[in-house]
């Protein structure tokens, strides 16, 4: 028993797609160097320090990290590629090792690997992509942009996965001649999509040449007025089903939405 944990690797990547690719590569290294399954991969603050296991900090790689992407698309499949990425961006602690033991299977099985639900590791992986699939449906559908008097639209954020680059390309797409910035408030990481170009993603950025600007117009608050009043309109008192609503309209998606402004007040 003392003997399996000292020889147990954990392989600590950063908590990113790119991070995780690069992660998968090292460990990849690892495996064929000791030719066993003692191999375990973890995002950074996704696990706790045990005794007696070697711990390996791999820094984020773009090279490794496109060759990896490349090899799944290649030996495996486009749907394996993205249901990886699905789950790279999942708040699941375990993702990292999860996409690491679902692609050894990838490579053994090959594209049908994505159907063999049998497989813990694929089974648990679809569900994770479901989830995620399903909070980014209902963002696409619950997120509310605001002007900001300065020529941007805003919108906030605090989704439980890290979908911002999946909401930035659709909105990017659905709306390619505004200027708009799409911020997650809870990972501190901001999409911004300039008029008739490509979004872009930053991290920890303070926006001050825009955010110090901002200034709500006062057509802007006629039309977030419009907003609640047609919520209320449409709303028969006598046949208010709240627990419905809830259902339909989850309260966490609420806090930025709004229509929903006077109910959180």
């Amino acid at each position: 028993m003392w003997g399996e944990r000292m020889n147990k690797k954990v392989i600590i990547c950063e908590d990113s797609f790119d991070g995780i690719l690069s992660g998968v590569y090292d460990a990849w290294v690892h495996m064929n160097e000791n030719k066993g399954d003692n191999i375990i991969l973890s995002c950074a603050g996704n696990y706790n320090m045990e005794l007696f296991m070697e711990y390996i900090y791999v820094e984020k790689n773009m090279e490794n990290a496109i060759k990896v992407a490349k090899s799944i698309r290649k030996k495996i499949s486009s749907l394996a590629y993205k249901n990886v990425y699905m789950t790279a961006i999942s708040s699941k602690e375990c993702k990292a090792d999860l996409i690491f033991r679902f692609l050894k299977y990838g490579y053994k099985i090959g594209r049908s690997v994505t159907e063999c639900l049998a497989i813990p590791e694929v089974s648990d992986m679809m569900k994770i992509v479901v989830r995620v699939g399903k909070e980014y449906d209902h963002f696409r559908g619950f997120l509310r942009f605001y002007d900001r008097g300065d020529g941007w639209l805003q919108a906030d954020i605090e989704p439980k996965n890290d979908i911002i680059e999946l909401l930035g390309q659709h909105f990017g797409d659905r709306l390619p001649n505004e200027n708009f910035i799409i911020k997650d408030i809870k990972r501190n990481k901001t999409a911004i999509h300039k008029k008739n170009m490509d979004y872009c993603i930053f991290s920890d950025i303070t926006l001050e040449n825009v955010e110090d600007r901002i200034a709500v117009k006062g057509s802007e608050e006629y039309y977030q007025n419009m907003w609640k009043v047609f919520f209320e309109t449409i709303a028969i008192e006598s046949r208010t089903n709240e627990k419905l609503q809830k259902t339909n309209v989850p309260l966490r998606y609420r806090k930025y939405m709004t229509e929903f402004d006077k109910i959180n007040s």
